[in-house]
C-alpha cells in the first residue's frame, strides 16, 4: 500500500532467509489449499495429518538450521486451521514480534 510515497512494506525489514522462508510458506499453503479445493474430504483428515508428518518436518527444520532438534517442540505446535491460514504467521502467536522481526 503506497500514500504520498510512504510504502507501509518499508515499516518491515525482511531479510533474505525470511524472504525464501515466506516464499516456501506461502507455496505449500497454496498446494494444499489446490489439493483441498480439489478433494475437500480431505480437510478433515489435516489434523491428522499434520501430526503424522510433523516429526518428519522437525527433522527437516533441524537439517536445514543447523539448530538442536530440542528447538523444535516435539509436537506441532499449531492446529490444523492455523497451518493452512494464509493470514496466520507462528511468530505472531509467541512473544518473538510481529511478521518482519528478526527472528534467529
Amino acid at each position: 500500500m503506497r500514500h504520498h510515497g510512504f510504502s507501509c512494506s518499508s515499516l518491515y525489514t525482511v531479510t533474505p532467509e525470511q524472504a525464501q522462508e515466506n516464499l516456501l510458506i506461502h507455496n505449500a499453503r497454496d498446494e494444499s489449499a489446490v489439493v483441498l479445493e480439489d478433494s475437500p474430504s480431505l480437510r478433515r483428515e489435516v489434523p491428522r495429518l499434520l501430526a503424522r508428518r510433523y516429526p518428519a518436518a522437525r527433522l527437516l527444520a533441524q537439517d536445514e538450521t543447523g539448530l538442536p532438534l530440542a528447538t523444535f517442540p516435539p509436537t506441532c505446535p499449531w492446529t490444523a486451521a492455523q497451518v493452512l491460514d494464509d493470514d496466520f504467521w507462528p511468530e505472531e502467536a509467541t512473544p518473538s514480534g510481529p511478521r518482519g522481526e528478526q527472528r534467529r
